[in-house]
């Protein structure tokens, strides 16, 4: 970040106390407001038309939509450890249901007459 504010100084970017107006964190999310100033100003000078300003205004949007969605993803996914305890625990979980669930299927399946009717039937195929 002191890289880019020294960058953008010496190249005259940057006015005086600038850098410390843009909020910490989302300071890329101002280059895309100046992006759409810019259009703006465009449009009011008459160096575009209406249709142009639309459509920039919506590639500008989609483009600080996806930089949103990356840096969204950049700060906030989950540590790998912690991903592969909560998977763990969850195949564990379904294991016990579903073993559960099959041994009392069978229980009642064996209180039943052993006839052949369509639901042992169905049981069966599947």
């Amino acid at each position: 970040a002191d890289d880019t504010q020294a960058f953008l100084t010496a190249e005259g970017l940057l006015e005086p106390g600038e850098w410390e107006r843009m909020a910490d964190g989302d300071r890329y999310l101002t280059v895309y407001f100046w992006m759409t100033a810019l259009v703006q100003q465009s449009l009011e000078k008459g160096l575009i038309t209406h249709h142009q300003q639309r459509r920039l205004e919506e590639v500008i949007g989609a483009t600080q939509e996806h930089a949103d969605g990356i840096a969204g993803e950049v700060n906030n996914s989950m540590p790998m450890p912690y991903v592969g305890v909560v998977s763990l625990f969850l195949k564990l979980v379904l294991i016990c249901v579903s073993t559960s669930w099959g041994i009392h299927m069978a229980k009642q399946r064996a209180q039943q007459p052993s006839d052949w009717d369509a639901e042992f039937s169905l049981w069966w195929f599947v």
